[in-house]
């Protein structure tokens, strides 16, 4: 969650280049890091309560698998070496495979298995295209970006399940 508020912060105060790095290094939380918060723990409560188990179990899987793929083929953002940096800079075809393969045997696992498999693989694009934009506004992904990703992947999964759950 931390990490979601800092890219709220820092994305959305109209500042460029290193200023928004400094705004995300911040002990402080911004107003729109609080908006963030709240949308995020107010959705994630309304999702949980109206989810499956099985959902609610699937979660954290597809959103840390849709951090690895939002992080493939980027590189880090910042000049200086932050927690984020190993993560990002490991990330290569091999591991984004064996992710996405250990993602698959989970959701064939599920009773709703097309269901849970259209809704990882529209987690798993929908943050591929959140990390795009993050890296055209600051020039790649950092620890704050990979946590915002997982953030809004496992909302965007819960609500696509039930979505499609009608």
């Amino acid at each position: 969650l931390d990490g979601a508020s800092d890219t709220a912060d820092g994305l959305l105060s109209g500042r460029t280049g290193d200023r928004i790095f400094d705004i995300m290094s911040d002990s402080h939380i911004g107003a729109f890091g609080v908006i963030a918060l709240i949308l995020i723990i107010l959705s994630q409560f309304v999702l949980f309560s109206l989810s499956s188990i099985e959902t609610v179990f699937m979660m954290p899987i597809a959103g840390r698998a849709s951090t690895i793929a939002a992080c493939w083929n980027k590189k880090y953002a910042k000049n200086t070496k932050g927690m984020g940096t190993a993560f990002i800079e490991n990330i290569n075809i091999r591991v984004l495979l064996v992710n996405l393969t250990i993602l698959f045997v989970f959701s064939m696992l599920s009773w709703y298995r097309t269901i849970i498999f259209t809704a990882c693989f529209a987690a798993i694009a929908f943050s591929y295209f959140i990390s795009s934009l993050i890296d055209d506004k600051i020039g790649g992904m950092t620890g704050d970006t990979c946590g915002a990703v997982a953030e809004i992947s496992q909302i965007l999964f819960m609500i696509t399940v039930l979505f499609l759950k009608g």
